[in-house]
This record gives C-alpha cells, sequence and structure tokens, in this order.
C-alpha cells in the first residue's frame, strides 16, 4: 500500500512539473482541457416493477439478518 502511494506521490510531482514546464513555455491550456468533464455518467434503465421487486428483496434481507 506504501508503495502504491508513493508512486501517486511521484506522479502527482511530475504532472505538476509538466504544468510548471507547460507554463513557462506558454503553453499552459485552460483547465477544462485537462479535466475533460465532458462525459456524463448514465443510469441503468430499471423498470419500476423490477426495482420495487429488489428493494423488497434488499428490505427482507436487512430484516432477517444477513
Amino acid at each position: 500500500m506504501q508503495e502504491e502511494k508513493g508512486k501517486e506521490q511521484i506522479a502527482l510531482c511530475w504532472q505538476t512539473a509538466n504544468f510548471t514546464g507547460a507554463a513557462f513555455a506558454g503553453k499552459l491550456r485552460k483547465l477544462s482541457h485537462y479535466l475533460k468533464d465532458n462525459q456524463k455518467a448514465v443510469a441503468p434503465k430499471v423498470s419500476k416493477d423490477e426495482f420495487n421487486k429488489k428493494l423488497a428483496e434488499a428490505e427482507k434481507r436487512l430484516a432477517d439478518g444477513s
């Protein structure tokens, strides 16, 4: 776990250095270019009957303690 966290820190430092270099070179783009939040999550389509059935099953398991 610590090794993985170390890799994440190195990757973050590398990205920071790249952003800094791009800024000094005048090539830093807008933040929206890097975030790319244009993908929207779509919930799966479930019928009301199926939803109610699964809800009842979940409530029964909760009441039974399993």
